[in-house]
């Protein structure tokens, strides 16, 4: 197979999509438009959402880069050039939340704000040693609620900002949402669960970013 078809069947799509609702798009449309055959649709993909998986992780993929795993990543600046795309493809995001693949879409983009939350979370991790000198002895499980919470909370932002059009500027939005989150929140949750608790369920106070905030002991080992 040529290798650019799957590309080919992408533009076809965004192309029609400019002109007609996504829901009335078919594989038959975009075979015709690619002068491909329907075999060959279906060499490469399941269905349309399929290929809008493949399209979405293709592309934000390139935006979770292995640097995000450095305690020198600048989390931030990456969070910013996610909002830069999104609001690059925020034309077809809205469609799609419009069209009957939105539900699975959805959870789609749920798992890929997880996916980079991981990446980011392990940076935020190595900052947490190398600042508070603690070994990390984070559980899975701490470090997957980590994950979910802080991948929906993002997720919900990012959202929110683009089903209503992008209208306040990215660095403004972004700013609102880190006031809203605490800009320590993230380095205090790895912080709290970076320590190893006992099996009593009680407080103490333990030092995070040079202040104290209350633990609950026991609650993850």
């Amino acid at each position: 197979m040529r290798p650019y078809s799957k590309l080919a069947l992408v533009d076809a799509f965004m192309h029609q999509a400019q002109t007609v609702p996504i829901d009335s798009i078919t594989v038959k449309s975009l075979v015709a438009e690619t002068e491909m055959n329907p075999k060959t649709f279906y060499y490469h993909f399941n269905g349309i959402t399929d290929m809008l998986k493949w399209s979405f992780e293709r592309e934000l993929s390139a935006l979770f880069p292995d640097s995000l795993v450095s305690a020198e990543s600048d989390w931030g600046n990456d969070i910013l050039k996610i909002m830069s795309y999104l609001e690059k493809r925020q034309s077809i995001l809205c469609q799609i939340a419009d069209s009957k693949y939105w539900p699975e879409m959805r959870f789609f983009f749920c798992q890929m704000y997880e996916r980079y939350c991981a990446l980011l979370l392990k940076g935020v991790i190595k900052i947490v040693e190398r600042t508070d000198n603690i070994p990390s002895s984070i559980s899975d499980e701490a470090f997957q609620i980590n994950v979910h919470y802080y991948g929906l909370l993002f997720y919900s932002y990012a959202e929110r900002w683009v089903l209503s059009g992008c209208s306040v500027p990215k660095e403004k939005y972004f700013k609102n949402c880190i006031d809203v989150i605490g800009e320590k929140a993230m380095h205090d949750a790895i912080a709290v669960f970076a320590h190893r608790y006992d099996n009593r369920r009680k407080f103490r106070v333990v030092n995070t970013h040079n202040r104290e905030s209350p633990e609950i002991l026991g609650f993850f080992r």
